[in-house]
């Protein structure tokens, strides 16, 4: 009997959310930025800027700025919690304590998890699990707010060198393409470290 033609290949799978940012030119991609999963957990490529082309910031860089931000929240949401519950006690009434503060989530590129998700001393794009709030659905980076020049004496260095507190880091996704079916090389090297 005549052996039966091979299937004809299935079109990569597609994603609603992002197909507007996918640009027909990361439809060819190397084996290294190659993944599987529509939510891109698993990519583990060298793409560091945004759809939009911004520049992706080092996620040990923006955890320690993040971290120190919740704590500065957090310290400031139990001052207040705890000034309002002087105002109304003093005035004879019964407190009624706010439903607790959410944390912010963070991603602690040291942690092993996350490192097993691609997560370290880069600026690499990635998709680490826990981000569905984040951006889950496609891979993301970091981006460090636009600082604007800060007035300083005369002769003094014009521009802003950090965030001030509580300026938010944005996040963002990034064009690593649509996943395929199968990768050659799943195991990428890992990205070169930021300049």
């Amino acid at each position: 009997p005549p052996s039966p033609s091979p299937p004809a290949p299935m079109p990569p799978p597609t994603h609603n959310r992002c197909a507007t940012c996918i640009k027909p030119e990361s439809l060819k991609k190397p084996h290294y930025e190659c993944f599987i999963k529509n939510d891109a957990s698993d990519y583990r490529g060298r793409i560091s800027s945004t759809a939009r082309g911004k520049t992706c910031s080092d996620w040990t860089e923006a955890h320690a700025y993040l971290a120190a931000n919740e704590a500065r929240e957090a310290t400031a949401w139990e001052a207040q919690q705890t000034a309002q519950r002087g105002v109304v006690e003093a005035k004879g009434q019964r407190w009624k304590p706010a439903r607790p503060r959410k944390p912010n989530a963070l991603f602690d590129p040291s942690d092993p998890g996350l490192m097993a998700a691609g997560l370290g001393a880069h600026n690499s794009c990635r998709s680490p699990p826990g981000s569905s709030g984040a951006m889950g659905w496609c891979a993301w980076c970091y981006i460090q707010p636009q600082l604007q020049p800060q007035p300083q004496p005369h002769g003094a260095n014009t521009h802003a060198t950090e965030a001030p507190p509580g300026l938010a880091w944005e996040s963002a996704c990034c064009d690593v393409g649509l996943p395929s079916l199968e990768c050659r090389d799943p195991s990428p090297p890992p990205p070169p470290a930021p300049p």
